[in-house]
């Protein structure tokens, strides 16, 4: 049970001292500390400051409490992040004001007894007043709770892999250039192209192989942070606090990938070098790329790469068949992979008008981008996959968020809000005494009060947020009711009804007019359906709503996490505000007392922190694109030295030398961001029903300008940025080393 512990909200853990013989991994026994101060008392978690007595604060009272030690151990660190109290079990359901109800029962077969049929004989004992089941019930649970917000990470990791790849690709194409001379020797005394293109590959494997335990050390760092910043909202949803934990099999995963990724992206440019003819290899400076091959497009690449992207497309759009997920992103970023590789000829000539366009620096640019589509291909499609990321990804998140705010705005509508946790969350944890409504109601210029309790319980599999409303409430999910509907649900002289949310609905085959099973302590409880409401829920699992005095009845959960209180006229929100905090300034449960305004606004931030890991992703891909298209002007600038020191000879300025790289770096990411806007609105479309079908709710579509004014300020400013190094060495030329250059 969540309970506070002098004011902080933590874990009250009741453990038999059974438990151990069954689940050995909760085995607190020898995390105890050597001296104990008392006999009677709770225990304290490592997350918690260490004590004499502490005031624990549960719905039913408050009251001080003995600490006996803190403990501090690894497997006690796991439970709730070691913000947590532990105690025998008797004692702590007494201080939680219910004894003799444990929350779960752990069982270990026999040997050879069969899982299934026990399972079935224990839920013939417990007969509708809980699930029975696997251990694993809460894991799974968790990966729902998170499942929109995985899914959405995984696309970004894949698109932050491309954008590494071109990276190596534009390294791989330097380290080409540079050993031209090297190869061809080797060439010339009997090294064959087999071998040194496994010497090639070999190298980069061990670059990988580097560059996945830099990345690994880094990830776990910014995992740790990441974890810590998880909004309260998806941690309610989740149960208990989440800790950061690497599992090898992830660390060897992510050496697998890195190294895959980064001899994948070698391959062609290590193939191309050790294919040049010695004779060419051994000129002090050639071509490394073919004009020949790269002025022609490959049109079955680009058939190819179109079919997949508009097919893909079109199937998730126009789909009926309801289970479109963001892996529907697969066909379409491969086929704008493979259509841009096909196409990589007119891109870089598309480029290299571009840079044409800026007068003499910008002709010295073109001259260079002209002379190597393929590299200029590769950073290209770097930029593009990290304007596609933000158009795509910023689109969604753009309307995923007016989707779900759109219904909180009625919550506006109530004068005041009285809650146990902040605007930010959905008060699930800690109840307020019936009390605490008495003193609502007593306060002057309040013309109506009722209560609700938000709570989540369990309901087939599902892990559901389960609502009981004493009063009209303007909370999202019963202000979107009809108003025969509300009056229904709140008549009490009748037998009780449900409503449910669409995604409830549709997860659990449901709908308006069946008989919905709930499995409370007191027995299991059928309800009607009454009405199917479309909002948007902070669990994927969806919302059920009843009345208050059902689910207190039923679920033996007494009291409120939510009061609203309307002001009488003339009185206004704030006032009213001022004066309901301080008659509950002595109450024992912390009361967050706003007016409905700003409510409102801290569940439309809730919304928009839960976005904020996506954010720093698209701003790590981003990152990623501007260190590519610093490479490959790098790699420009040391291809052309020889060039640079003539040009520089005959009078051309260092100014003019640097502003013909920026040019060449803007032309670069301009054309990046005009097929990269085109494709990414297309994403955003294609992923709004993604979130659509993951979520089980209706996502409103809407075109919106806000990320491609994002991504058009960070490309220019990242295409910026990447030139400075590459335009400072090439205005630094020494007229007298450079022709002389070997």
């Amino acid at each position: 049970s969540n309970v506070l512990v002098d004011g902080e909200t933590v874990l009250l853990l009741g453990v038999d001292e059974r438990l151990g013989q069954v689940a050995a991994k909760f085995n607190l026994r020898d995390c105890l500390p050597t001296r104990l101060r008392g006999t009677e008392g709770l225990l304290l978690g490592p997350a918690l400051a260490d004590r004499a007595s502490l005031t624990l604060t549960t719905p039913t009272a408050s009251q001080p409490v003995p600490v006996l030690g803190r403990i501090d151990c690894d497997a006690a660190r796991t439970i709730n992040a070691g913000a947590f109290v532990a105690g025998p079990l008797a004692a702590t359901e007494a201080l939680a004001g219910r004894p003799g109800r444990p929350d779960a029962i752990a069982v270990k077969a026999k040997s050879g007894v069969n899982r299934a049929a026990l399972t079935e004989a224990i839920d013939k004992v417990v007969n509708g007043r809980g699930f029975v089941g696997s251990p694993t019930l809460l894991a799974d649970q968790a990966k729902t709770a998170v499942g929109a917000l995985q899914q959405g990470a995984s696309v970004m990791v894949a698109l932050a892999l491309v954008v590494g790849g071109f990276c190596v690709f534009n390294t791989m194409s330097m380290t080409a250039l540079e050993r031209r001379r090297e190869l061809a020797t080797l060439r010339a005394i009997g090294g064959t192209r087999r071998a040194l293109l496994r010497g090639f590959l070999a190298e980069m494997a061990l670059t990988g192989l580097l560059g996945s335990a830099v990345g690994i050390g880094l990830g776990a760092l910014a995992g740790r942070q990441m974890i810590a910043q998880v909004p309260a909202v998806i941690i309610d949803t989740v149960g208990v606090q989440p800790t950061f934990v690497l599992s090898r099999g992830l660390v060897l995963v992510a050496f697998a990938v890195g190294t895959l990724v980064t001899v994948g992206a070698a391959f062609l440019p290590a193939r191309s070098a050790v294919s040049v003819e010695p004779v060419e290899a051994m000129r002090s400076e050639g071509p490394v790329e073919s004009p020949i091959i790269e002025r022609r497009a490959s049109l079955a690449a680009v058939v190819v790469g179109v079919a997949l992207f508009v097919g893909g497309a079109f199937f998730s759009v126009a789909s009926d068949i309801g289970s479109v997920n963001l892996s529907a992103f697969a066909p379409i970023i491969l086929g704008s992979l493979i259509a841009q590789y096909g196409a990589r000829a007119p891109i870089a000539r598309f480029a290299g008008r571009i840079a044409g366009r800026f007068g003499t620096s910008g002709q010295l640019a073109s001259a260079s981008i002209a002379r190597a589509p393929r590299r200029t291909w590769a950073t290209v499609t770097a930029v593009t996959v990290a304007v596609i990321t933000v158009v795509a990804m910023g689109g969604m998140i753009e309307n995923q968020a007016t989707t779900i705010v759109g219904p909180f705005e009625s919550m506006a509508d109530s004068d005041v809000w009285v809650a146990t946790g902040d605007t930010s969350v959905i008060p699930v944890n800690i109840r307020f005494g019936h009390e605490v409504l008495d003193q609502v109601a007593a306060v002057d210029g309040v013309a109506k009060v009722f209560g609700g309790q938000a709570a989540y319980t369990t309901i087939g599999r599902e892990r559901v947020l389960l609502e009981g409303f004493e009063g009209p409430s303007n909370a999202p999910e019963f202000a979107a009711l009809s108003d025969a509907t509300q009056r229904r649900v709140l008549d009490t002289t009748l037998p009780p009804v449900a409503t449910v949310t669409s995604a409830f609905a549709s997860r659990q085959n449901v709908k308006q007019g069946d008989v919905l099973t709930l499995p409370p302590p007191s027995g299991r409880l059928r309800l009607p359906i009454i009405e199917v409401v479309e909002v948007v829920a902070p669990t994927q699992s969806g919302i059920v709503g009843i009345s208050l005095k059902t689910l207190e009845e039923s679920y033996g959960r007494l009291g409120y996490t939510f009061i609203e209180a309307m002001a009488e006229p003339g009185i206004s929100p704030e006032t009213l505000v001022q004066r309901v905090a301080a008659a509950l300034k002595d109450s024992p449960t912390p009361a967050f007392v706003s007016t409905g305004h700003e409510s409102y606004l801290g569940a439309k931030a809730s919304v928009s922190q839960s976005t904020q890991i996506i954010g720093a992703m698209e701003a790590a891909v981003v990152l990623g694109t501007a260190l590519a298209l610093g490479n490959a002007l790098l790699i420009s600038v040391i291809e052309r030295c020889r060039e640079i020191g003539i040009i520089r000879a005959i009078g051309t300025t260092r100014r003019q030398l640097r502003n013909m790289i920026l040019i060449e770096s803007l032309a670069i990411g301009i054309t990046g961001l005009a097929v990269g806007v085109a494709q990414g609105l297309v994403q955003h479309r294609v992923g709004d029903e993604a979130v659509q079908t993951l979520l089980n709710a209706k996502i409103d579509y809407a075109f919106t300008f806000k990320p491609m004014v994002q991504v058009t300020i960070a490309i220019v400013l990242a295409s910026l940025l990447a030139a400075l190094l590459p335009a400072m060495r090439a205005a630094r030329t020494n007229v007298i080393e450079t022709i002389g250059y070997e």
